[in-house]
């Protein structure tokens, strides 16, 4: 692979893996002004025994707890993982996982059980490897502009999350503390059903001979410029407080990522972390 490095182009893989990992990393370095204003405003939550901010007035009276998983559940979860033999960094692929899940669906789910209950993420499963995909795979692009970061996470990183998204899910859903045009990430609902009811309402508008007017936002790379300060905030008004609150910021702080580019040695490679 060819990347323009300091107005050259190289092919050193090392050279190359490091100045992907510079560009993907100052991606979001720098949030908007509106979004340090409201993190400025929201401070997040101290950890116990510190006692916790005064409850905004919109938020949540209902707090989650996190009853412990089961192994069934963990079971049922290595078995909804795609069979794929790609891994990341632990170089462990999903496909020998769930050739094992009998015999690691209990180990798995007393470590999750002693991650919910101490409210810490192990920090082993926070490291990314980073595939390097070209937006045009026809055209011989050297910017690394040009590419999309493909993260891959450690198949085990994956079953801890599967199993807090489904207690955090069931407390959002069971509370309804989700807008009710929300359609992404939720069960009976759909793409489909959004384009639906956004039709809808137009045909009723233009019914009552009224204007109908769309407006449609594209974020650029939204998921990186996310605000983890933001996030917790609002995580901490909708209910999750104490010990799930601490795994949330627990699973965000200190993660790592590196660049893999032909196999290139871990070392060789700039290690950054993430902070926001």
């Amino acid at each position: 692979m060819k990347l323009k490095v300091n107005d050259k182009v190289t092919e050193s893989p090392e050279l190359v893996s490091n100045c992907f990992n510079k560009y993907f990393m100052s991606v979001g370095e720098a949030p908007s002004p509106a979004a340090a204003a409201a993190a400025a405003g929201s401070p997040t939550p101290p950890r116990a025994p510190a006692p916790p901010p005064p409850r905004a007035a919109s938020s949540s009276l209902h707090s989650m707890f996190l009853h412990p998983v089961t192994e069934t559940e963990i079971l049922k979860i290595i078995n909804s993982l795609g069979n794929k033999n790609t891994s990341g960094d632990d170089e462990i692929p999903s496909t020998l996982l769930k050739s094992c899940a009998d015999i690691l669906k209990y180990p798995l789910t007393r470590l999750i059980n002693q991650s919910f209950k101490e409210g810490i993420f192990p920090e082993k499963l926070k490291m990314a490897k980073i595939i390097p995909i070209p937006k045009n795979k026809r055209r011989k692009d050297t910017d690394p502009d040009k590419f999309r970061p493909i993260a891959l996470l450690s198949v085990i990183s994956k079953i801890y999350e599967k199993a807090m998204t489904n207690k955090l899910t069931t407390f959002l859903e069971k509370n309804n503390l989700l807008h009710k045009n929300q359609h992404g990430f939720r069960k009976r609902h759909s793409t489909t059903l959004a384009v639906y009811k956004y039709m809808q309402e137009i045909y009723n508008y233009l019914n009552e001979k009224k204007y109908a007017i769309g407006l449609l936002l594209d974020l650029s790379k939204a998921y990186d410029k996310v605000s983890h300060k933001i996030l917790l905030s609002k995580l901490y008004d909708s209910g999750v407080r104490g010990i799930a609150h601490d795994w949330f910021r627990s699973y965000l702080e200190n993660r790592q990522q590196y660049v893999q580019i032909q196999h290139t040695d871990l070392h060789a490679q700039q290690i950054a972390k993430i902070f926001k």
